[in-house]
């Protein structure tokens, strides 16, 4: 009895057990399936598709009803021709299924193709045509890139560059800013009151070539009151007043009104309702930069070196310092000192919304902007106010424009700067396109100070009022990721690159000068000689080449006859890289 017993309920274990395993080989084989390719994606005959099942097994067999059998493995790439595919994955005698269109690439004038880089060696397809290609470097980097062959020749990597060109204005950073004090109206450590021509004061001036030794002592004298600003100079230095009254005439027709209208208001910490303008010969001499503005100006003065909210060489003005104008410099000519006071007065502007303000309000987790975007919307303020191509800044452009793959937009460049012209010149070229993409603006038909936003002056007025700083927030100012974004600038440059002739590109009414910075621009002059902004320069065959992150570079335009393949390599590749190809005529 008790073995009959024993006999029915190992039938009923067993039983039980073979239901269960045929659930478990059932559940299985539901589980398992074909995670690449898709039905819902687009496939090209000259552009590899990878086969891959969601486990990890390597004795996998793909078949097509159309090219048979395809391979063995798991994640591999194949090309297959047009047409409507029943691709197959053969797994321990179970077939995976799934039918995908693979169509001609048929890829018209100025369209792009676009490929992801992940491995040290990549194999592109193309078809007969001309190509323009280009290599877009997200946050990642790639070392040692080459394209095509023959092999690498045995050089160096390109040198790092050397930019002798001054830089416009000397940045300064602020170490202590949340320390500092704010300069209210029941805090004033002096009188307000309004100044006078004649009026002198005393001014502490940066020392630009040595900025840790103790600053210059001015004792400077007003010598001009505008509607919007004042006019020092060193009372023993004079100054050419023919020289200084054209400067004059570029603020009061051209530069206040136009910066006002652009950018908004400045923190008026005096009172005066004027912005003051500091002229000192130490900057000539010391042939650093042209001019600069210094933020703690904005702030009151501590003397007292042990106290968080040291602060010795404030002025306790809404100033900026500028060189001394001089026809024998072309770095102090009139142009470039007008060009001066639009970028430094522009600094005061957004330096004052985007970080002063806030504090002033009391908002204790406001951070200053980068140096990037600071000195971009300076720049532009040049090209905007008439001024970009004789004040200089077209030479920013050229520089970055002859080494592009040694500058990344928002990080330091090759030799580690985190402030050089190449980079502004980047800088002014990105916020050029962004500005008139945005939809830029118009200007009175009489009156050279006026000007009518048409979008890119709101971009830049929520691009200065929010609360984010750094890279990501241009994005976000327009509502787009910067990985979207950056790509469609660089493809928009290659297309221009691609139609083969010079850019036509906005002049300001007024000075005749370009406001809209892009490649290709043709000669234009600065410091009597001619320049050719033309394409940046080009990557050839057989020559490695590093990217930084957030940079591009344009490589030499190719012919290839149909089912070509274009063999990419590096050494190393670490986040987003992108190979580009845009379709020439």
């Amino acid at each position: 009895m008790y073995g009959k017993y024993l006999l029915i309920i190992l039938t009923f274990f067993i039983l039980i057990s073979c239901e269960v395993s045929v659930q478990q080989e059932e559940k299985a084989n539901e589980v398992i399936k074909i995670i690449s390719p898709r039905n819902d994606w687009n496939y090209y005959e000259n552009r590899a598709i990878q086969l891959s099942l969601n486990i990890k097994a390597n004795n996998i067999l793909w078949y097509s009803d159309i090219d048979g059998f395809l391979g063995s493995g798991n994640g591999i790439f194949v090309n297959l021709r047009t047409g409507s595919h029943n691709i197959e994955a053969h797994y321990k005698n179970i077939i995976y299924s799934i039918v995908i269109e693979v169509k001609q690439d048929i890829i018209n004038y100025l369209e792009e193709r676009r490929y992801l880089l992940n491995l040290q060696e990549e194999y592109i397809n193309m078809n007969e045509g001309l190509w323009y290609p280009s290599v877009i470097s997200h946050e990642g980097t790639m070392i040692s890139f080459y394209y095509g062959s023959p092999e690498p020749k045995n050089i160096a990597l390109q040198d790092n560059v050397n930019v002798s060109n001054q830089i416009r204005d000397f940045h300064i950073n602020i170490e202590n800013m949340h320390n500092l004090k704010i300069n209210t109206k029941k805090s004033r450590s002096v009188k307000m009151r309004t100044y006078s021509v004649g009026n002198r004061k005393e001014f502490k001036v940066i020392n630009t070539k040595e900025p840790l030794n103790e600053p210059h002592k001015i004792n400077a004298e007003m010598i001009y009151s505008g509607d919007r600003y004042t006019i020092w100079k060193d009372e023993k230095e004079p100054i050419d007043m023919s020289l200084l009254n054209q400067c004059i005439d570029n603020l009061d027709n051209i530069i206040m009104p136009r910066l006002l209208s652009i950018w908004g208001e400045w923190a008026d910490i005096d009172d005066d309702g004027k912005v003051a303008i500091l002229f000192s010969k130490t900057i000539n001499n010391e042939k650093v930069a042209v001019g600069y503005f210094y933020p703690k100006d904005l702030y009151m003065i501590e003397n007292d070196p042990d106290k968080p909210a040291y602060n010795s060489d404030s002025n306790e003005m809404d100033v900026i310092y500028v060189a001394y104008p001089y026809i024998g410099d072309p770095f102090y000519n009139p142009s470039a000192i007008s060009a001066t006071f639009a970028h430094e007065i522009t600094h005061l502007i957004t330096f004052s919304q985007k970080t002063y303000n806030k504090i002033l309000q009391g908002n204790n987790n406001v951070n200053r902007e980068t140096v990037y975007l600071e000195e971009g919307w300076s720049h532009l303020s040049e090209n905007l106010c008439g001024f970009g191509t004789s004040g200089g800044n077209i030479m920013f452009l050229k520089e970055y424009f002859e080494n592009t793959s040694k500058y990344s937009f928002c990080s330091p460049n090759a030799m580690g700067e985190i402030d050089s012209v190449g980079l502004r010149g980047a800088a002014c070229l990105f916020f050029s396109w962004l500005f008139w993409k945005q939809g830029g603006m118009e200007w009175h038909e009489s009156m050279p100070g006026i000007v009518y936003d048409r979008g890119g002056i709101s971009f830049l007025r929520k691009l200065v009022n929010s609360n984010s700083v750094g890279w990501p927030s241009i994005g976000q100012a327009i509502g787009i990721t910067m990985d979207e974004l950056f790509l469609e600038f660089v493809r928009d440059m290659n297309r221009q690159r691609a139609m083969n002739n010079l850019y036509v590109y906005k002049v300001d009414p007024y000075t005749n000068e370009p406001v809209e910075f892009y490649n290709n621009m043709g000669i234009l002059f600065y410091q009597g000689k001619s320049h050719n902004i033309a394409i940046s320069n080009t990557v050839t065959a057989g020559t490695r080449y590093n990217t930084l992150p957030w940079s591009f570079f344009f490589i030499e335009p190719m012919i290839t006859e149909n089912d070509y393949t274009l063999k990419v390599s590096s050494s190393l590749i670490i986040g987003k890289i992108y190979f580009s190809l845009v379709k020439g005529n």
